[in-house]
């Protein structure tokens, strides 16, 4: 058990003094990692990529190799490859062999579709505006039916009005009663 702490003390006090860029590389690789076993292969390349640009080391070429490997983006798998073998690490015949493999499959694989040749402009016999089509006319149902139901309004109202003016004149306590007489309540 002293054992394990000495050695958590000692790797802590290692980290501590690393120098900055071991540490960023070391930080993009562990990222790289995870994105790696999650087979989010292109997360794990820009990982690997940007380790290996702060500082370079042979396990990074292996890594982002194995990363366009999955990608199938072979030739690019087999310069990683390339770089991690100059390094002379000891499964160089075994990543040889794998690069065989991949310029074997680039030769065998069929050409990539040609691409298409650019379209040619059309030559337009008929000026473009002409062939927007043009809006169809405004309705005007719109206006016309609020135009009617202010008028129909207006009728109302003056209808009501009319008739109210008839009503009160006819029961207005003030007038005599249709009898001629006077009115009840006069002394």
């Amino acid at each position: 058990m002293r054992v394990v702490l000495f050695l958590l003390v000692v790797c802590g006090a290692a980290r501590a003094q690393e120098d900055p860029d071991t540490e960023v590389a070391r930080r993009h690789f562990q990222a790289g990692r995870i994105f790696y076993d999650k087979a989010d292969y292109q997360q794990a390349l820009d990982e690997f990529q940007a380790a290996r640009r702060v500082r370079p080391h042979p396990a990074l070429d292996f890594n982002i190799a194995r990363c366009l490997d999955r990608m199938e983006r072979w030739a690019e798998a087999i310069a990683s490859y390339r770089s991690y073998v100059a390094s002379q690490p000891p499964d160089a015949e075994e990543i040889r062999a794998r690069i065989k493999d991949l310029e074997e499959r680039i030769k065998n694989a069929p050409p990539p579709p040609k691409p298409k040749p650019p379209e040619q402009p059309v030559t337009l016999l008929v000026p473009p505006s002409s062939l927007t089509e043009t809006p169809p006319p405004k309705s005007n149902k719109r206006t016309v039916g609020i135009v009617l139901g202010v008028i129909g309004g207006a009728v109302v109202i003056g209808a009501a009005v009319a008739i109210g003016l008839l009503v009160k004149t006819t029961v207005d306590p003030a007038w005599p009663d249709n009898t001629g007489g006077p009115h009840p309540a006069t002394p």
